[in-house]
């Protein structure tokens, strides 16, 4: 297989990966909006609406553990809590991908670069501060 061939791969897997994230999550992110309205129109009241989607107050999950909850109760903005966590995580996605490709054709250089920068996100991710 040439050179070029190799390359235009490897392009092609780290376009797919973002794609995935990208799309994954909008698809994820419109459910969880789509469900609020739904069941705005099925209670007739906006109140509920704004209280779990756009209000300052609005609760969202903040721990894996009531994300899972809210999915098996299908809470809408836990739906929209995961869609934006994939999101965030689609940078890291596409970096783990590189990082895999470049390992698999031995090139030893851009290894070396994607790894210094999948240690810097992730960092980032642990160092980084949360306010409300």
């Amino acid at each position: 297989m040439s050179e070029d061939v190799k390359i235009r791969r490897t392009e092609i897997a780290v376009s797919r990966a973002l794609q995935f994230g990208v799309v994954g999550s909008l698809i994820i992110i419109l459910s969880g909006v789509i469900w609020a309205f739904i069941n705005r129109v099925r209670t007739r009241t906006s109140s509920r609406l704004e209280r779990h989607l756009i209000t300052k107050g609005a609760h969202y999950p903040h721990t894996l553990s009531s994300l899972w909850h809210g999915l098996l109760s299908v809470h809408p903005s836990a739906f929209v809590t995961l869609g934006l966590a994939l999101f965030i995580l689609t940078p890291l996605f596409r970096v783990l991908v590189s990082l895999i490709l470049f390992w698999m054709q031995k090139d030893r250089h851009f290894v070396a670069i994607t790894s210094f920068v999948l240690a810097v996100l992730v960092a980032s991710f642990f160092l980084g501060t949360v306010s409300a």
